[in-house]
């Protein structure tokens, strides 16, 4: 709870902090380039003679800022005038003007006819192995007078004269403005001889200390690099969770397995005889469900033989409970040893003993109990006298288990009755 907390506060604090660095980037974070312009200022003039042109420019400046005064003079080359104004940062390179979004300039113009104002941003840079100066141009509609021109750098484009000007292969016809020497002035291509004045005033480049597409990009991946966090913490804390639920499913599992075996342990205890280990009636109820149950659908016969240890009073009496105890014990082992084994021995109680003979006639009821009688009469259970047991059988008739038991234990009555030690058959 603890780190979901602690994540929650984490991403709020990325939240509001990329909300403000974008309102910051929208209202603030802005950079300007410029320089007082004056006499001291190497401004270059140039005109159509490097061309073979006969347009002749005189520069001078009016309250120390740069004028060029043209006269515009017909030829077969392109008739021009242009001013030169340098932009160098401290080693003497050019300007950088990529953070930069546009640039202002605030001119003076005056022209015998209607012009343009072609605005160059001259780029050095290395094609092959020359140095080459890039132009990249915008074109200015300028009025009469002064007034303030804003020109996006995003408009400026390299001239088509310019890209056939060059010899090299696949040479890149992208404007650049990573290493920008000098903003060129030049009057327009306007076809006819004219004066045209141009006095700069001023002009300064506009951007943002980091350009939107930048910090996008990497908020983008500082909010990428927190979602991997957050997948991997998540991956993590489900990892934990899965053997920590491995671990409780083990240990549950060793816990359900002991209670299988003490759940298996004392129902053996409910279903059989502590002393003698045989069936107790708990334990002989779905034997007793079963074959009532094959009655019912007629394809199986099924008797019971009642058995009790004769004088077994006078036993417990003459020798103690102890010996009787043993006696009953070691009877138990004598007769599972010799019942079949789809017959069921019960200990009914006391000294007397029950077995459930499934499809078993009477007949291999009465020769089963007449064989047992004889084991236990020829057997030396007990050190101190002989043991003998009589005998009930009643073979199942009904549906009713009260019945069935009645009849077997009245033909047991009546082996008693008749001398004890013997087999008797229920009616």
């Amino acid at each position: 709870m603890k780190i979901l907390i602690k994540t929650e506060f984490a991403y709020l604090i990325l939240l509001m902090l990329t909300i403000g660095l974008v309102a910051w980037q929208h209202f603030g974070m802005n950079i300007s380039y410029s320089y007082q312009l004056s006499r001291e200022v190497p401004v270059t003039l140039s005109n159509d003679d490097i061309n073979g042109g006969r347009s002749r420019g005189i520069l001078s400046y009016t309250n120390g800022k740069p004028t060029l005064n043209c006269d515009i003079v017909l030829s077969q080359s392109f008739p021009f005038c242009s001013i030169l104004l340098p932009l160098s940062n401290n080693n003497g390179s050019g300007i950088d003007l990529q953070r930069y979004d546009s640039l202002t300039l605030t001119l003076g113009f005056q022209a015998s006819e209607r012009d343009t104002l072609l605005v160059y941003l001259n780029n050095g840079e290395i094609i092959g192995n020359d140095q080459v100066i890039r132009a990249n141009m915008q074109v200015l509609v300028p009025a009469t007078g002064t007034q303030d021109y804003t020109l996006p750098l995003s408009q400026f484009h390299v001239p088509s004269w310019w890209i056939f000007s060059r010899t090299e292969q696949n040479i890149t016809t992208a404007s650049r403005l990573d290493n920008v020497q000098n903003i060129q002035l030049s009057t327009g291509d306007h076809r006819s001889a004219r004066h045209v004045q141009i006095q700069v005033l001023d002009f300064h480049f506009d951007g943002k200390w980091m350009r939107a597409a930048d910090l996008y990009f990497y908020l983008l991946v500082v909010w990428a690099f927190a979602a991997v966090a957050q997948i991997l913490v998540i991956a993590r804390r489900f990892r934990f969770k899965y053997l920590y639920t491995q671990r409780e499913a083990k240990r549950l599992n060793e816990i359900n397995n002991f209670l299988q075996v003490e759940r298996d342990k004392f129902e053996t205890l409910a279903k059989h005889d502590a002393l003698t280990g045989c069936l107790n009636r708990n334990g002989m109820i779905d034997i007793l469900g079963r074959a009532i149950g094959q009655f019912e659908h007629g394809n199986s016969s099924t008797a019971l033989i009642l058995l009790d240890i004769d004088n077994f009073k006078q036993l417990n009496d003459n020798y103690g409970h102890d010996e009787g105890d043993r006696v009953l014990v070691q009877l138990a082992k004598l007769l599972r040893k010799h019942i079949r084994d789809n017959d069921h021995l019960v200990r009914w109680g006391g000294e007397e003993f029950a077995i459930v003979c499934e499809q078993t006639s009477t007949a291999g009821a009465l020769t089963l109990a007449e064989n047992l009688r004889a084991v236990i009469e020829s057997s030396h259970i007990c050190e101190h006298s002989q043991v003998t047991a009589s005998f009930g059988v009643a073979k199942l008739n009904s549906k009713h288990i009260e019945n069935w038991f009645k009849r077997a234990d009245e033909s047991l009555y009546l082996a008693k009755k008749q001398g004890r030690n013997r087999v008797t058959l229920a009616p």
